[in-house]
């Protein structure tokens, strides 16, 4: 009994100094599982290097760009315009704002538009910027459809009743207008009754052109003076597409010797009005060899 309490209080436990003093075994790794994780980490390491790069040449390329556009490379070195044939192309660069040596990225398209838009001639312009600092400008002119006179010549006139230019005779195949007058201001609308005008020169067809010297515009009524003598009253500008088809078959088929005027304001109903000898248009016309 003595000798088993003195084992017991020499203070030597079960677990002690020599228990950890023995080594303690480690969990094995299965080979695979610690070749995969080296796999993994070595992955991780190519994807982070890569992002890496990409983030810097998308940084070197901002800045290349922030600092060649800013540099004399991306100027503005020539202006071209293209499709300008009564516009001076000067008038086109003037009227467009752009000067040679402006920053080609900074070029504002709208205001260029907008300025040589505002050129009387100018229907259309479109811009484009080429990289060796060429800048193209695309006009499309608009179409001059009659002439009015004014006060210092005739005015060119286009489909939209806008006026183009002031010349001193009208192009070839022009017809007169009588009753309506520009007011020289090139640019700017012609007054509002030129539109009935222009409705009817689009009506007018090739077998009717030639038969007529001109067209008047008077107290809101259309009228075509007829090279043969009298003239047709067309009336407003309702129904011209019949109203033409019905003054053609009169044109056509109706002796005109001593007529005074052809009323087509009812195309289904048109009516023939003569001239005497005498110039009476009341007077009723017995023989047609009497105007010959």
């Amino acid at each position: 009994m003595t000798r088993t309490k003195d084992r017991t209080s020499s203070g030597v436990q079960p677990g002690g100094a020599k228990d950890r003093q023995r080594p303690r075994q480690g969990v094995a790794i299965d080979p695979k599982l610690a070749a995969r994780r080296q796999e993994v980490a070595r992955d991780h390491d190519r994807r982070r290097m890569r992002l890496l790069a990409v983030l810097c040449a998308v940084t070197l390329v901002a800045l290349g760009g922030i600092v060649a556009a800013n540099s004399s490379l991306l100027d503005v070195d020539e202006i071209r315009v293209v499709g300008a044939v009564n516009v001076d192309s000067a008038q086109v660069v003037a009227a467009s704002g752009i000067l040679i040596g402006d920053p080609l990225l900074d070029v504002d398209v709208d205001a260029a538009r907008n300025g040589v838009g505002r050129l009387p001639w100018v229907e259309t312009v479109s811009l484009e910027r080429h990289a060796d600092g060429t800048v193209v400008l695309n006009v499309s002119e608009r179409v001059p459809r009659a002439a009015l006179g004014g006060p210092d010549g005739l005015m060119l006139i286009d489909a939209d009743g806008r006026q183009l230019d002031l010349v001193a005779t009208a192009p070839e195949g022009f017809l007169p207008i009588v009753g309506i007058a520009a007011d020289g201001t090139p640019g700017q609308p012609a007054p509002a009754e030129v539109h009935p005008v222009l409705r009817l020169l689009e009506e007018l067809s090739p077998a009717i052109t030639p038969l007529v010297s001109r067209i008047e515009w008077m107290d809101g009524s259309l009228f075509l003076a007829l090279t043969s003598g009298g003239r047709a009253e067309i009336g407003d500008d309702t129904a011209l597409a019949e109203k033409m088809v019905s003054l053609e078959t009169i044109l056509a088929k109706v002796d005109l010797r001593c007529l005074w005027e052809i009323d087509v304001r009812v195309p289904t109903a048109p009516a023939v009005t003569r001239v005497n000898a005498n110039g009476d248009p009341r007077a009723a016309v017995v023989d047609l060899a009497e105007c010959a």
